[in-house]
């Protein structure tokens, strides 16, 4: 039974939607951060941060689902997002999709939308994780609440799934002029080496010839390196993804050393050929769907 309940979990919280209380706790989120997160955030993430807002159906890609889905720029190594990686995402949006930066909002408004988010992402996983308890059998005959046991089990996946863990550093060496050319040479060759170019194409223009989905089975498109906009703001969040990849997208790891993540950078960088082309939400799609190219 241990087995088969370990294996409910991990596939729960990859792939459930359950949507059980749904209302962020007023003692932890006061009104007037709920206004604020309605007024700005709502229309796309959800009142409850479930994605369902009324303009999700318009937005691609689609919102993130703080209750259900993964958290994709994440800097710890346990892919938890802590507070510094939802404040940079809100304070920075993320290029090439509707999250605009909310930068003007100031620092006080953003850290409280941030444990806002955070409170919805915890109160997600609290509840995904408490059903698939309750359907493995871990219930109170009398009550239908969780046994002592399956409370013990509940807090204690819980905390697995919501406390972040050690933030990880990747140090790359700054290059020079000259070194940097011999750098963008070596990375052209790891960027066939590496399979990047089964995804993102041998000329660095996205994936127009494979099909890709997200963790909630919405299409979706490698970057064009030459007109999209990075979304890695430095070197150190693109090494981060080359590594680690990105939880919930198509985006996998990779084994390679720092030296070689460097080289790599040098060549993403150097496809950029002019200012990025920002899509609107329908060229997006239609891209992401194949059914024109730009």
């Amino acid at each position: 039974m241990q087995q088969h309940f370990l294996f409910l979990v991990a596939f729960g919280l990859l792939t459930c939607n359950v949507t059980f209380g749904q209302e962020p706790d007023p003692s932890s989120a006061t009104a007037p951060v709920l206004r604020m997160y309605k007024t700005y955030c709502a229309t796309c993430h959800g009142t409850n941060g479930d994605a369902a807002g009324v303009a999700s159906r318009f937005v691609f890609p689609k919102p993130r689902d703080f209750r259900n889905s993964a958290f994709r720029w994440v800097t710890t190594d346990n892919f938890v997002a802590n507070k510094d990686d939802v404040v940079a995402s809100i304070t920075r949006g993320i290029p090439g999709s509707s999250m605009q930066s909310w930068e003007s909002l100031g620092s006080d408004k953003i850290s409280q939308l941030a444990d806002l988010v955070l409170q919805m992402r915890d109160s997600g996983i609290r509840d995904k994780v408490k059903a698939l308890l309750i359907f493995d059998g871990f219930e109170d005959a009398d009550t239908g609440n969780l046994n002592p046991e399956g409370t013990t089990l509940l807090n204690e996946i819980t905390s697995e799934k919501t406390v972040p863990g050690a933030v990880r550093t990747i140090d790359l060496q700054p290059l020079g002029i000259d070194e940097r050319k011999e750098s963008t040479a070596k990375g052209k060759e790891l960027f066939v080496k590496m399979s990047c170019v089964k995804c993102h194409g041998e000329r660095g223009e996205g994936s127009f010839k494979m099909d890709l989905f997200d963790d909630r089975g919405f299409p979706t498109f490698a970057t064009d390196f030459k007109r999209d906009p990075i979304k890695s703001s430095t070197d150190s969040d693109m090494a981060r993804v080359i590594l680690y990849g990105l939880p919930g997208a198509s985006m996998p790891s990779s084994k390679m050393s720092n030296g070689d993540v460097r080289d790599l950078i040098s060549y993403i960088r150097s496809l950029a050929a002019s200012e990025p082309q920002y899509l609107t939400n329908i060229q997006r799609y239609y891209r992401a769907i194949g059914f024109r190219r730009r």
